[in-house]
């Protein structure tokens, strides 16, 4: 099939915050053949293509002159104990493959949204797990040389919910595939409130069994971006010192706050923005969730202002209560 490319083209649907923005030029990929061709159409009218793959880690504020690439890059491939996956493949659907297929390490990470592509750029995580700690290597093409890269973990400088993709190699890199390394032999992590109130005492508890419970965890806090756009989490959980703690403990509870390097503590974002009472606030269509203090929600046709409005209000206010600068977490393109 030859590269079919669409000019003045909606991407309402590419994007789960249901920004209705249009791209001057817009095209899918499924081969790399494909991927290469686009490229070169994209060099060939000096434009830098901009990649969208599950379209859930991106807040379009702005219409993109440019081309837009759709990747949907399919395949899995096992090597011994390694495990190569295609960028375009669906992260959840991949973590439950992986998970009937008794190979172990990402259960943990189930049911979050868009597409193994972008997992590294994010360093996705939750309930005690990252990408990172099963990343062995990504595979991407330059955006505009086209040529093959090979990153090791250690080239991608993962931190939380970072990595070398957001910083020195923003929008150069095209991630075609990543490899994996994950365990035949199972060991549960169950130090999170919410799977420790799932399972209590247990110690038989199966990969599969964390799996579903997280799908019912994520589906009862979180709202349907199939039925309310959003991007799950807006913000980062704050890195604050011990000294912070002690005092804002009269301004806040924060149970048992997760230690991390360097002595610091990692709190709960959603706890700040709903004791400084912003669940529910709404600029035009742009919302808090009351569902999820951390998630920003389009009622239906939030525009580019109403969030940033919602945005500034949210961090002014939760600066002004608890002195701590919440970071946006998706990629805001302005």
């Amino acid at each position: 099939m030859p590269l079919i490319v669409h000019e003045n083209a909606s991407l309402l649907h590419y994007n789960t915050f249901g920004m209705a923005m249009r791209a001057r030029y817009f095209c899918e990929v499924d081969t790399l053949e494909l991927l290469k061709e686009a490229l070169n159409f994209a060099a060939k009218k000096s434009l830098i293509p901009f990649i969208i793959g599950g379209g859930s880690n991106i807040v379009l504020l702005r219409d993109l002159d440019t081309l837009v690439i759709h990747i949907k890059l399919k395949g899995i491939l096992f090597e011994k104990d390694q495990i190569n996956v295609m960028a375009g493949e669906n992260w959840h659907q991949f973590v439950r493959q992986m998970i009937k297929q008794e190979h172990f390490g990402l259960e943990n990470l189930s049911y979050i949204p868009g597409s193994v592509g972008g997992a590294p750029i994010q360093n996705i995580g939750a309930y005690g797990a990252e990408i990172s700690e099963r990343l062995i290597s990504v595979v991407a093409l330059d955006r505009t040389s086209g040529e093959e890269l090979f990153l090791s973990n250690a080239d991608c400088q993962f931190g939380y919910r970072d990595s070398i993709f957001k910083h020195s190699l923003r929008n150069q890199l095209v991630i075609t595939s990543i490899t994996l390394g994950l365990d035949k032999g199972f060991s549960p992590i169950l130090d999170y409130v919410d799977l420790k109130k799932e399972f209590g005492d247990r110690n038989d508890v199966s990969a599969l069994e964390i799996s579903d419970a997280l799908i019912k965890i994520r589906t009862e806090k979180l709202p349907d971006p199939s039925k309310q756009g959003n991007v799950g989490s807006f913000f980062k959980n704050p890195i604050v010192s011990s000294e912070w703690l002690a005092q804002q403990k009269e301004n806040v509870n924060i149970e048992n706050p997760r230690k991390v390097k360097g002595g610091y503590f990692k709190i709960p974002a959603a706890l700040l923005v709903s004791e400084a009472g912003l669940k529910g606030k709404a600029v035009g269509d742009a919302m808090v969730s009351k569902k999820h203090a951390l998630v920003l929600t389009n009622l239906g046709s939030a525009s580019s202002e109403d969030l940033r409005s919602l945005i500034e209000i949210v961090q002014q206010e939760v600066k002004a209560k608890f002195e701590v600068e919440l970071e946006v977490e998706p990629e805001m393109v302005f």
